[in-house]
């Protein structure tokens, strides 16, 4: 006879849980915000014109709050604690959700419908990010999602005005996070009779809205909004429009809606708010739709799509599965195999191959049990103790999340790289790559140029050295056109930099003029830098070339690095 059950059950979930909260730290590796700390805590990359027009800096307080408290996320020990620290918060969050609100009492079951739900990515919805671990580890989603769990969990605890004050916050992190909160929670407030004298508070949230809104503000022509409309259009798409996700996504969310109201019918305490989170959620996906395919040829607006309406529905997919897997536990089945039947829903959502094949085989086996109850071995099953259940469908999680850990160690950490930067999460700067992560780290500490790697990588080697880009994404800024002129004219620069390469011919004059314009200094293999036609070159130890098309900043690189 085994003793402490539960203290056995419980370490098994703690242990899965610690794998997924290491399998989902990616550092501040985000290409949207890992340059924003250094920036604005540490005055570096002060030439790097992507980030003196970053739209994520003008409206997010995440990063006055990180120079306040000297939080370097650059340190993937400071960065991993905050991850672990922030998912437990999640976890308790969502403990608590399932067990109030949802009313599943057991605390086996309890962990594994927390544990099912860990893996809810992108199952509706491609870019979707409903886990209660998140990936976008150091990022203003990051914070602003666990602050997003906590408005709405105050809600539900009818604690009106810090619920309100929590989604101001959140808006305040990262608008894009949270401002589907907005209607949710007003519409909710007007719905629930206890609190509806309270609905006033939302005005706290909606001037935090549009004093956002007017860090940017969105002027020109018509020819000039549409112009932006499908700029953002084209980079965001998945997250920003229904029409890119896939045809079988948009149907079984379409019948997800149907779905969760049928189940819904038979709830008692959150009824109402999940009536009000399906009604926001249909109504914006109906209305992203007409809204991409018609609406905006007359009023093009880019901020409809920034603001990225199919990530909007996280919350309701997250409510979505929670719903079904209590619905799972009034089953007329025996509770031996409700376990398994979740546990297949667990690889159902996780949604690769493999784990596909795990479900299948999953729900066969249910299958049998349950339309095989008479056989002896059946019977047999249904008198086993529901602990070795438990602990069988735990194991069969931990193993595979065993193989996901080993195999991230295997690909994406390297122990050199780790201790020359502190970081095991720079997986383009490794294992054969380390060459350039040595030539990043000698230039370093000399005084910012503009910097490009063209032909290991675009964004690790700029962040490890600490310099200035030429090139970077449109999605800093998809609001104004100066910006964007100037993005498409550096981003012309770029293709023909590749063209070059790609047909291994010498830079061309009109090329090496517009390089020189912009005092770039070009980072290469020597083999790459032999065709580049320009006399200022520095040679590395290790085989790597920085070309500097500015006499003065040839002078000072050489100096820095002393070289005669």
């Amino acid at each position: 006879m085994i003793k402490n059950k539960n203290n056995i059950i419980f370490l098994m979930f703690v242990l899965i849980v610690f794998q997924f909260i290491f399998i989902r730290f990616y550092g501040d590796f985000h290409s949207l915000f890992m340059y924003n700390v250094k920036f604005y805590s540490f005055n570096l990359f002060q030439n790097d014109f992507y980030l003196q027009n970053s739209l994520s800096l003008k409206t997010s307080i995440l990063y006055p709050i990180l120079k306040i408290l000297k939080i370097d996320l650059s340190n993937d020990f400071i960065g991993f604690l905050i991850h672990l620290l922030f998912s437990i918060f999640n976890g308790f969050l969502i403990f608590k959700i399932i067990k109030k609100h949802f009313c599943i009492r057991d605390i086996e079951n309890i962990f594994l419908v927390a544990l099912a739900i860990i893996s809810i990515d992108n199952f509706f919805i491609e870019a979707n990010r409903g886990s209660w671990i998140i990936s976008h580890t150091n990022s203003p989603t990051y914070f602003a999602k666990t602050l997003a769990l906590l408005s709405v969990y105050l809600l539900l605890e009818k604690k009106i005005f810090l619920s309100i004050l929590s989604l101001s916050f959140t808006l305040l992190v990262h608008i894009k996070v949270g401002w589907v909160l907005i209607p949710i929670f007003f519409l909710f407030l007007l719905v629930e009779k206890q609190i509806r004298n309270k609905t006033f508070y939302i005005i706290l949230p909606l001037l935090c809205a549009l004093f956002l809104s007017s860090k940017e503000e969105l002027a020109g022509s018509y020819e000039i909004r549409k112009n932006l409309f499908e700029i953002a259009l084209d980079r965001d798409q998945i997250e920003g429009a229904f029409k890119f996700q896939s045809i079988y996504r948009n149907i079984s969310l379409f019948i997800s809606f149907f779905i969760f109201y049928f189940l819904n019918k038979n709830e008692t305490l959150l009824k109402k708010f999940n009536l009000v989170l399906l009604f926001i959620s249909s109504s914006l996906f109906i209305f992203n739709i007409i809204y991409v395919e018609y609406i905006h040829e007359i009023i093009p607006d880019p901020r409809i799509i920034i603001i990225g309406i199919p990530r909007a529905l996280e919350l309701y997919e997250t409510f979505f599965w929670l719903l079904l897997l209590k619905n799972v536990f009034k089953f007329k089945i025996s509770n031996n195999l409700k376990v398994f039947f979740i546990t297949g829903i667990f690889f159902l959502l996780i949604l690769t191959p493999k784990s596909l094949i795990i479900c299948f085989l999953i729900f066969i086996f249910c299958f049998f049990l349950y339309f095989y109850k008479q056989l002896n071995i059946v019977k047999k099953f249904q008198k086993v103790d529901i602990f070795y259940v438990y602990f069988l469908c735990f194991l069969m999680i931990f193993l595979s999340q065993s193989y996901l850990l080993i195999k991230k160690i295997n690909k994406e950490i390297d122990f050199y790289t780790f201790s020359k930067t502190n970081k095991w999460t720079l997986p383009v700067l490794i294992k054969d790559k380390t060459f350039r992560l040595d030539s990043a780290l000698k230039i370093k500490n000399c005084e910012d140029f503009i910097l490009e790697d063209i032909d290991v990588s675009k964004k690790a080697t700029n962040y490890v050295a600490n310099k200035s880009r030429l090139f970077g994404n449109v999605h800093y800024n998809y609001i104004n056109s100066e910006f964007l002129n100037e993005h498409y004219k550096r981003n012309e620069i770029e293709r023909e930099i590749l063209k070059n390469l790609n047909n291994e011919q010498n830079f061309e004059p009109q090329l090496i003029k517009k390089l020189k314009s912009y005092n770039v200094v070009l980072l290469s293999t020597n083999t790459t830098a032999k065709f580049i036609n320009h006399d200022y070159k520095i040679y590395l130890e290790n085989n790597d070339v920085l070309t500097v098309f500015d006499s003065k900043k040839f002078i000072e690189i050489k100096k820095c690095l002393k070289k005669n």
